[in-house]
This record gives structure tokens, sequence and C-alpha cells, in this order.
């Protein structure tokens, strides 16, 4: 288990907890497999990642983690673990153990580059007054708002339903704001006016 706390106080964590593999044949394989999680310094959860197994065979166990976390250039992470697999071939058991590289960036899974996606982001009211709401058929995976300036503000209290967001900005003074929302397909924005 390995634990980074960033600048902006947020707290990324990665380690390993247990898991139910489910076998084709039916029934599940308890094992052990490797996660992520992010949360804000206010201790809302930004990030959750779970390793999804896809194997060809049923194995005879599975066991995996992450042993460590480390800071590179920009905000990229990266984190290194390993993954033992054991399965029966016919002559006996075999094992498989491998090593694991992970990149994150700034606590999201970096499965390719950071394109802005075809999506398009769109805030309603506009303007607005206590609260704004959004869309993304994506998982979202950070969220900031931004002064028209470029102030980073502290509002992070999304709430979800469905692939709808719902966010209170009563305490934002009036002007006007960019809400930046990244999800795994990249980063997307939108200008919107608090009354």
């Amino acid at each position: 288990m390995s634990l980074e706390v960033e600048k902006d106080g947020s707290l990324l964590i990665c380690g390993d907890k247990q898991f139910l593999y489910p076998l084709s044949g039916g029934g599940t394989l308890k094992t052990r497999s490797y996660m992520m999680l992010r949360y804000s310094k206010r201790g809302k959860k930004l990030y959750d990642y779970n390793h999804v197994w896809n194997l060809p065979f049923n194995p005879a166990s599975l066991n995996a983690g992450f042993t460590d976390l480390s800071k590179g250039r920009s905000t990229f992470y990266y984190a290194a673990g390993y993954e033992r697999i054991s399965y029966e071939n016919g002559s006996g058991i075999q094992f498989a153990d491998s090593i694991l590289l992970q990149q994150f960036s700034n606590g999201s899974l970096r499965i390719g580059p950071e394109n802005k996606t075809s999506e398009e982001l769109s805030v309603h009211p506009n303007p607005a007054g206590e609260e704004i709401t959004f869309r993304s058929t994506y998982q979202l995976t950070d969220m900031r708002i931004v002064s028209i300036s470029g102030s980073l503000t502290d509002i992070e209290d999304v709430q979800q339903e469905g692939n709808s967001y719902r966010c209170d900005i009563s305490r934002l003074a009036p002007g006007m704001y960019v809400l930046k929302v990244l999800t795994d397909k990249g980063w997307r924005s939108a200008k919107f006016i608090k009354e």
C-alpha cells in the first residue's frame, strides 16, 4: 500500500483489495486485486480505479497489488506492482508472474493522449444562481471551477445522478467562471455566469 499527498491537499492511495473473480463454469474465485483511490482535501472521492481481469481461462489462483507509487514529471504518477496467476495446464499447476506498471495523470488512469473529447459540455442554467447542472456519458474523474482570471476556486462538491451532475455554486461571487471536467476521454470545459 502506498500514499501520496498532493500539493492541493488531495490524497492518492494505491494498494490491493479483496476481489471475487467470476469463473466461466459458475462460482467465484476469491483473490486480491489492485486498486487506486483519490480523495479531495475535503474527503470527496474523485477517482476509483479497480483492475478488471479478462482471462481466457479459469485460473486456479489470482494475486495482484500495487507496491509502490512515485511522482514523475508534470502531473504523472507511476504505480508499480505485481501479478501472479496460477492455472492447470494438464500436467500440473503452472504459475505466471509479471511486474505491473501503470501511469496515472493526477489520480486518473492515463490510457491515451489527453486530447479533448468530441462530447460537448453545457452548463444549465446559464446564468446560474445557487446550482449548476451538466451531463456526461463518460465517468467523471476530476472537476474544477476556475474564475475567468484563471484562479482555482475551492468548489468541488458534485452530486451524480446517472449521467447528470449537480454542483452547488452558492458560495461563488458573481462573475464569469469556467467549469472543467476530466473523463477517461479527456478534458472538457464550458463557461458560465454566476449571478
